[in-house]
């Protein structure tokens, strides 16, 4: 008989899961890269378009340089999780269910199993979320935790991370926040050979755009058309603003909010005036280092290469069965030079 907390059935009831909607990690980070190992092998591309030079027909040809790319390895920090169920636990009429349910033990404990993996699961794709705002906003994700520290920096251009001084702030009198959108847009396009399609905004950012009386001459909020996003699927807290025709972008704000587990503060996952422009053609993924755990009845050290590895063991003092979810995830933006990030006010 297969039991409800053997790893097949464990990891066919994640599967089964209905999947979280995130904006940051669904928009730019779709592509699930695993790794056979705790280390996987990053690709960061910072090329150029060099033209090919004419030469003599004595000449031949002329030997060209690999350039433009560098790959670095890294282990992707391991996020581990558990929660306890105890005996009481699953004798015991759990919150909502009926007053009068007949629900056997095992019954209780089938559906105390699958709740707390869909907790734990989701509390690992806030932090994947939170990863994935530090490496678009900031283009590094600083990891720190209990016995881990570890700064993993893509190499964004520092001229690809703007501060507006006083006097060109988007809340100061004659200032046009499209003339900063289209010289980003350029900037892009020079560095990475792509084309800014997308805005992402913080709230103060957001309120000070939507506000500018030459924002408001030029944007069209009555073209919806945005191809593989639309506004009535987008997660909580992100908001469709509208497009700029002359640009080329179409505007977002997102308002997405994280208890950090250190402080308790409830944090916004982009800061207040903060501007991301970006293209949705660069290259990103969502990679992940596999992850090793003992087996309970084997006592042998098994490695998985999946994106989620859960684990069950039974303690008897007190008399309790532990759930653990693992993941070491790492959002990688391959194209690091085609995201411009900006504070603005």
């Amino acid at each position: 008989m297969i039991s409800m907390f053997d790893k097949r059935t464990m990891i066919a009831a994640l599967e089964s899961m209905p999947p979280k909607r995130t904006f940051l990690k669904d928009l730019f980070f779709n592509n699930v890269i695993t790794s056979e190992t705790d280390k996987i092998d990053v690709d960061i591309y910072k090329g150029n378009q060099k033209m090919a030079a004419f030469v003599s027909p004595k000449v031949g040809s002329i030997t060209v340089k690999k350039e433009g790319w560098k790959t670095e390895t890294y282990t992707p920090p391991l996020i581990g999780l558990d929660d306890i169920t105890t005996a009481e636990d699953i004798l015991t009429r759990s919150i909502g269910e009926n007053v009068y349910s007949q629900k056997s033990p095992d019954e209780r404990a089938a559906e105390i199993l699958l709740r707390d993996m869909a907790r734990l699961d989701t509390m690992i794709e806030i932090r994947e979320e939170w990863m994935c705002a530090k490496a678009l906003f900031t283009g590094a994700v600083d990891v720190s935790g209990e016995g881990v520290s570890q700064n993993i920096d893509f190499g964004m251009s520092n001229s690809h991370k703007v501060t507006l001084g006083t006097g060109v702030k988007w809340t100061d009198t004659g200032i046009n926040p499209l003339t900063d959108i289209a010289t980003w847009k350029t900037l892009i396009a020079k560095d990475s050979f792509l084309s800014a399609d997308i805005v992402i905004m913080g709230a103060g950012a957001a309120k000070a755009f939507i506000n500018n009386a030459e924002v408001q001459k030029s944007l069209d909020i009555r073209n919806i058309d945005l191809g593989v996003i639309r506004p009535q699927e987008l997660p909580s807290g992100a908001k469709y603003i509208g497009s700029d025709r002359l640009n080329g972008v179409d505007y977002y704000t997102y308002e997405g909010y994280y208890v950090d587990p250190t402080t308790g503060v409830q944090t916004p996952f982009v800061p207040n005036g903060a501007v991301l422009l970006a293209s949705k053609s660069a290259r990103t993924s969502m990679m992940y280092g596999a992850v090793t755990i003992a087996d309970e009845n084997t006592k042998a050290l098994l490695t998985y290469a999946m994106p989620r590895v859960p684990d069950s063991w039974v303690s008897k003092k007190p008399a309790a069965r532990f759930i653990q979810l693992n993941s070491r995830p790492l959002p990688v933006p391959h194209d690091i030079d085609g995201f411009v990030v900006a504070t603005v006010i």
